[in-house]
């Protein structure tokens, strides 16, 4: 089951390129309405959310350290386009995040899968490192790429192709 979490990681990451590449880094937090969540939280909150994979597998993430700050659990897009890194960047961070994050998580040794999530906090939610990983890398990426998807709609962009 790891190698099919993986390869379903890979292919967020793909849908993510594919649902940004047309976006312009000036529309990065433009915020066509009130619920919608742009690319430049989106981007900057799933590398926060894999920032947190990498730590769990024991891996740099290469994430600067503020961002699980600025943009983990319980932050909220604004429409200052400076209170997010260029899209370059946001792009560049979130790919490396993903090639760090993948190959660590397909060689976990199942004995770390199985030990209890380090965060108490968390643990009534993902009672082991295992059950944090598989909600990160397999339903908090699809979650926020498809607010993603409706924040293109909402900006009049439609789809993206070959995206969902």
């Amino acid at each position: 089951m790891k190698q099919q979490v993986a390869n379903h990681y890979r292919y967020t990451l793909d849908q993510a390129l594919r649902l940004t590449r047309d976006v312009e880094c000036a529309d990065c937090a433009k915020l066509p309405h009130e619920a919608a969540k742009h690319p430049g939280w989106v981007l900057s909150h799933l590398a926060a959310g894999s920032s947190f994979a990498a730590q769990l597998l024991g891996v740099d993430s290469g994430v600067p350290e503020d961002w699980m700050k600025l943009y983990g659990p319980g932050s909220e897009p604004g429409a200052d386009r400076g209170a997010y890194p260029k899209k370059d960047e946001l792009v560049s961070v979130f790919k490396n995040v993903h090639e760090a994050v993948t190959p660590a998580f397909e060689r976990a040794a199942d004995d770390l899968l199985a030990a209890p999530l380090p965060m108490e906090e968390y643990r009534e939610f993902w009672p082991t490192v295992g059950d944090g990983l598989f909600y990160l890398l397999a339903t908090h990426e699809p979650y926020h790429l498809g607010q993603l998807a409706v924040w293109r709609r909402a900006a009049g962009m439609g789809t993206a192709e070959g995206s969902f």
